[in-house]
């Protein structure tokens, strides 16, 4: 008897499982704060004449940008509006139909985004989480006060506000956010910054600006839910003219070896933002017409935020800007001092070499506000009755040559 052996060729055919994206399954509301350019129940200010800001106009634009990445990473989302623009104020949605759009759609988390305003010379990141009416001193959630400890640290650190601090409703303002009242999830208000202070106010009219808090909102919710970290990175700063401090204006900034190109805008913050970067080292160049170039080596490690803050030198020639005595005056106190006011920090070397005073007088020569401010001490009281001639000549240098 012959025996015959068969063999059979078995394919095992394995396949890799394609990770979801870190929010999948989680269900968001996101909530605009205010709304419509209604003086009723919206913010204006308008420190800059001529750049008028609405809270609701930032609390929107922050929402937006929100919905996008929270969207990239899975989530579901909606907000309670999808426009600022209300013909009729009553088509805005009340702070109850706001937590019931919520409840309706059956979310996880509720979250509405804000900014402050206090005396213009405050500003911190404030998180408010609902007090319960039963248990004074306590959360009403408990996991919504943690959200808030997670998300205060989060937006500071990408605004980079003085401070942060995370309160209970009624506790902090004396009374209970009505957008959160009837929430059957855990909810919170942000408060990101405060809009009535000057630099904050120009910062939160550039879009940019405005991602960066949707970012640190965003990095919140994987935090809490324990997402993977985006691992791709961010390059951010701000501007200014060395001298006189002053935020620059359509500035711009080439992010090299990807040769991306950043365009400031006009509302005097100076700010500029690259994000969505691999990790690795970058070179920055800042190519502001009417200024000096300069540049700066940035490396970016997985998921980094990195602040480069540059002061920028005018390509235009210093200048005197105002004087104390003012071109012919005739009633100058003879024991007062001479004051000039330069339009850049200057080289005082180079200062001290064309200043002269005819007829000439004794006396010492000192500077103040980082070199942008010259005061001619004399010796003695100035004589009476004589006309001086106070000269600065050409030799006069800024700090930047």
């Amino acid at each position: 008897m012959r025996f015959f052996s068969t063999w059979f060729l078995v394919l095992v055919l394995t396949g890799t499982a394609i990770a979801q994206p870190g929010l999948t399954g989680v269900r968001i509301c996101v909530d605009p704060g205010h709304g419509g350019h209604n003086p009723a129940n919206d913010r204006r200010i308008e420190l800059d004449p001529g750049n008028v800001f609405w809270e609701s106009e930032g609390n929107f634009q922050k929402a937006l940008r929100l919905d996008t990445l929270l969207q990239a990473q899975g989530a579901w989302v909606i907000l309670t509006r999808y426009t600022n623009e209300y013909p009729n104020d009553s088509l805005e949605p009340t702070l109850t139909q706001r937590w019931q759009l919520a409840n309706a759609n059956n979310v996880h988390w509720f979250h509405s985004i804000h900014s402050n305003a206090f005396n213009g010379s405050v500003n911190y990141t404030l998180l408010l989480a609902r007090e319960s009416t039963t248990n004074p001193g306590q959360p009403q959630s408990p996991q919504a006060f943690q959200m808030c400890q997670i998300m205060a640290p989060s937006i500071m650190s990408f605004l980079r506000t003085p401070s942060q601090m995370s309160r209970l409703d009624y506790s902090f303002l004396g009374y209970r956010l009505g957008v959160l009242s009837g929430l059957l999830m855990p909810g919170q208000l942000s408060e990101g910054s405060f809009h009535d202070v000057l630099s904050e106010y120009r910062k939160l009219q550039n879009l940019d600006y405005n991602k960066m808090e949707a970012y640190a909102l965003r990095n919140a919710f994987m935090s809490y839910f324990t997402a993977p970290p985006d691992t791709l990175g961010i390059i951010a700063g701000l501007q200014t003219e060395i001298g006189t401090g002053r935020a620059i204006n359509f500035s711009q900034v080439r992010l090299l070896p990807i040769n991306r190109v950043y365009v400031g805008d006009r509302f005097n913050n100076g700010f500029y933002m690259f994000d969505r970067l691999p990790t690795g080292q970058y070179m920055l160049r800042f190519e502001t017409p009417g200024y000096t170039p300069d540049s700066a080596s940035v490396v970016v490690s997985s998921g980094a935020v990195v602040f480069v803050d540059r002061q920028l030198e005018s390509s235009a020639p210093p200048t005197v800007v105002s004087s104390i005595p003012a071109e012919g005056d005739t009633l100058f106190s003879a024991n007062r001092s001479i004051v000039l006011q330069f339009s850049k920090v200057m080289d005082t070397a180079s200062v001290r070499r064309a200043f002269s005073i005819t007829p000439s007088v004794n006396g010492r020569i000192l500077w103040t506000n980082t070199n942008t401010t010259l005061t001619f001490d004399p010796d003695s009281l100035l004589p009476f009755f004589v006309n001086f001639v106070v000269r600065v000549d050409t030799q006069a240098r800024s700090a930047g040559g």
